[in-house]
């Protein structure tokens, strides 16, 4: 189904669940500077393995 023109907000459930990822990150704490993007990759794939559902 196309989006409505006028829409604001999620329209259906998988818009929402990535609204809801969206904001736990935004809301998840401070940020972390990392030197490399290996480094980030590594500790987005380790939080990825210890997250809870």
């Amino acid at each position: 189904m196309p989006r409505a023109a006028d829409a604001v907000g999620p329209q259906n459930e998988a818009e929402h669940r990535l609204y809801e990822l969206i904001m736990e990150g935004l809301n998840s704490g401070d940020g972390a500077e990392f030197e490399r993007v290996e480094e980030f990759a590594a500790e987005f794939r380790a939080r990825l393995r210890n997250r809870t559902r």
